[in-house]
């Protein structure tokens, strides 16, 4: 008879343990009951009217900018050409830019856009690209056709591309002078 005594006590011990494990965790239901609350009036609101004063925005948004720092402009070319972005000059740009390209039929006055594509013109340009003032490419080429490079900011590449940048008098590019062997000009 013992040796049913301890399986039986294991048998007993198993199920008391289940019985506890799902009474432990039944969910529980909570009965909910309705209260009644006093009634509620709802508050409405008083409009209130005051002297407030009208903003006006003083930078219109659907126009671009008229006036330009010269240094933002200077800093937006010497920072998109060598990393031939041209598209970020957009916002530095007339709405007509004058284009030329030399040793091709190209191009004259141009929408903003076409001229930024035709800046593309430029992406076989290699670093170094200088545009610093004391370049002195850019002061040969002022010397060699003052029409287009003395008013200019002008940046040479390490292969011979050299370009030209003319601002209007409220700092926005109006005239791109591009080339792609700078010694035609100057005749080196």
């Amino acid at each position: 008879m013992n040796k049913f005594i301890l399986p039986l006590f294991f048998i007993f011990l198993g199920i008391a343990g289940a019985a506890g494990w799902y009474f432990i965790n039944k969910p529980t239901e909570v009965p909910f009951a309705k209260k009644d609350y006093p009634m509620q009036i709802a508050a409405t609101a008083t409009p209130v009217t005051e002297n407030i004063p009208t903003v006006v925005q003083a930078i219109p948004t659907e126009k671009p900018l008229q006036y330009v720092n010269p240094s933002v402009t200077i800093d937006a070319f010497e920072t998109a050409i060598p990393l031939k972005q041209y598209s970020d000059l957009a916002p530095f740009m007339t709405d007509t830019v004058t284009v030329i390209k030399y040793a091709t039929s190209c191009c004259g006055p141009l929408p903003k856009a076409t001229a930024i594509s035709e800046m593309a013109y430029l992406s076989g340009g290699t670093d170094p690209w200088n545009f610093a003032d004391s370049n002195p490419i850019a002061a040969k080429l002022a010397t060699a056709d003052p029409d287009n490079f003395k008013e200019a900011y002008v940046g040479t590449a390490g292969n011979r591309y050299a370009v030209g940048l003319t601002l209007d008098d409220n700092f926005l590019i109006n005239k791109v002078i591009i080339t792609n062997d700078y010694q035609l000009i100057i005749g080196l």
